[in-house]
């Protein structure tokens, strides 16, 4: 028997134990597998050099993957915390302000400019917002002048903006208030931007249209209806000149014109209407009926702003020119120039229709409330604030006769005017004449000038028109007394005595 060993058997290479082993050798890497030609991951990685690489580089590698990490986290918080996506429409209030200087609306500053002030409030918590500018037909540019650098604490921006007329614009013919719009740019809590147009209140956006197309069919209208042509003559029997005008139209549209009726200084202006097509001519009648030969004169023709700088005057007469396929029927005025040969033959015809004019004063020497109901007898307006006045007017002439009637024209009366006058008439005495005058007067309107009669003095076979304005200290008196509502200041400036 062999020496006892340690417990542990050895095997031979067939597997027979050996008898007496004490120890097992370590293997060696190469004899665990059979035939010792097979090799682990590990050992390839390790042979090719790339455990070692990865030892030597570990530093390195955990950097790297820490970055991986960190970015796969911040990814993460980024699609978390991400804006919502950007709402492409502004949304804002729009409302008018009262302008720097005092005046609220459209100011019309003159070269073809208008001017007015927007407040415009973002609907959207967080938001901010700022004024681009006023689009619509007829504006070729506008400029903008905020009233601060910074927007409010509510995002609100107030700002003036001046815009710029361009009249060839042929969206002009079609245009209606809705066109003309307010450009907005809305910043939202993101720093993202959004513009667009915005409706204006309808009284602004039609007050810009009227404003507009006003002075641009002023401008066309005075370049393209042109008088050619102008004859005066005159009637001495009924003292009245007439201005025989040929008028071109080279616009592009119909038009209707007519004289602007009404009482001038010294004559009374009157005339139908007359169809113009385009590229025709015709002729339009001017009355000019003296209606005062105290001081007798023919005004000056208005000469209408153009957008090239203010309006003047100039000797003449003016024309109403309306284009008829507007259904809007704006208009515009065009001037009928005298030429001096023209002027001489006006100033002729007045004298001799003046000439040998008695002297004539009037005086208002009582004054008090009228027992004529006013609103049945004087007027049609059925105003329940009229109240009738009665003055006894005493008048110093040189004529023989005296017939003081209402200073609305007939031609006033037929197309459904006032008569706020009673006529009244009366042979001169001793160089006077005494007429009772009712005049009829709405307190709820706010003071008014006061009342001109015409007179027509006699003396033999001939007769003179002459106007009279009663203003007098006892008419005001009762005027006063008939309308307490109205105050002193009030009378200021519009003829009264002492105003």
């Amino acid at each position: 028997m062999g020496d006892i060993g340690d417990g542990r058997l050895e095997l031979d290479e067939l597997g027979s134990v050996i008898d007496h082993a004490s120890s097992l050798d370590v293997p060696r890497r190469a004899e665990l597998l059979e035939g010792n030609d097979t090799t682990t991951w590990g050992e390839r990685l390790e042979n090719a050099g790339v455990t070692p690489w990865l030892r030597r580089h570990r530093v390195a590698i955990a950097a790297g993957t820490a970055a991986v990490l960190l970015l796969g986290a911040a990814g993460t918080a980024w699609v978390r915390t991400r804006p919502p996506q950007q709402i492409t429409t502004v949304d804002v209030l729009v409302t008018e302000i009262i302008a720097d200087g005092g005046q609220s609306g459209i100011v019309d500053t003159g070269s073809g400019i208008l001017q007015s002030s927007y407040r415009v409030t973002p609907q959207r918590s967080g938001d901010t917002v700022r004024i681009l500018g006023v689009v619509g037909p007829g504006i070729r540019a506008s400029k903008v002048r905020s009233h601060s650098d910074k927007p409010a604490e509510d995002g609100t921006s107030i700002a003036d903006v001046a815009v710029v007329l361009g009249c060839d614009d042929p969206a002009l013919d079609t245009m209606s208030p809705k066109d003309f719009r307010l450009r907005v740019e809305e910043t939202d809590t993101y720093g993202r931007t959004t513009s667009g147009s915005v409706d204006l209140p309808f009284d602004i956006a039609s007050q810009l249209a009227d404003d507009t197309v006003a002075p641009c069919n002023q401008q066309q209208i005075s370049e393209s209806i042109v008088p050619t042509k102008v004859v005066i003559g005159g009637s001495l029997p009924a003292r009245t000149i007439t201005a025989t005008v040929t008028v071109h139209n080279g616009f592009g549209h119909g038009v209707s014109l007519s004289p602007p009726q009404g009482q001038q200084s010294s004559v009374y202006v009157a005339g139908g209407t007359t169809q113009l097509g385009t590229g025709d001519d015709a002729v339009v009648p001017v009355s000019l009926r003296v209606s005062d030969c105290s001081n007798p004169r023919v005004d000056d023709a208005y000469v209408p702003d153009t957008g090239q700088g203010g309006s003047t005057s100039t000797p003449g007469v003016n024309l109403l020119v309306t284009r008829n396929d507007l259904q809007q029927g704006f208009g515009a005025t065009i001037v009928v120039p005298f030429a001096p040969v023209d002027r001489a033959r006006i100033r002729s015809l007045l004298e001799q229709m003046c000439r040998g004019v008695p002297s004539v004063t009037t005086r208002v020497v009582i004054a008090g409330s009228s027992p004529v109901a006013p609103t049945t007898e004087f007027t049609s307006s059925g105003d329940p604030s009229t109240v009738g006045l009665r003055m006894t007017v005493d008048v110093a002439t040189t004529a023989q006769r005296v017939v003081l009637s209402d200073g609305v024209a007939p031609e006033d009366v037929a197309q459904g005017a006032d008569v706020t006058i009673s006529t009244a008439g009366s042979p001169v005495k001793q160089g006077h004449a005494r007429l009772v005058v009712d005049w009829a007067v709405a307190c709820g309107g706010g003071v008014v000038n006061p009342p001109t009669v015409q007179l027509e003095l006699t003396s033999g076979s001939r007769s003179w028109p002459v106007r009279a304005i009663l203003a007098d200290e006892h008419l005001l008196a009762a005027y006063r007394v008939a309308c307490p509502e109205l105050q002193s200041g009030d009378f200021e400036g519009l003829g009264w005595p002492g105003s």
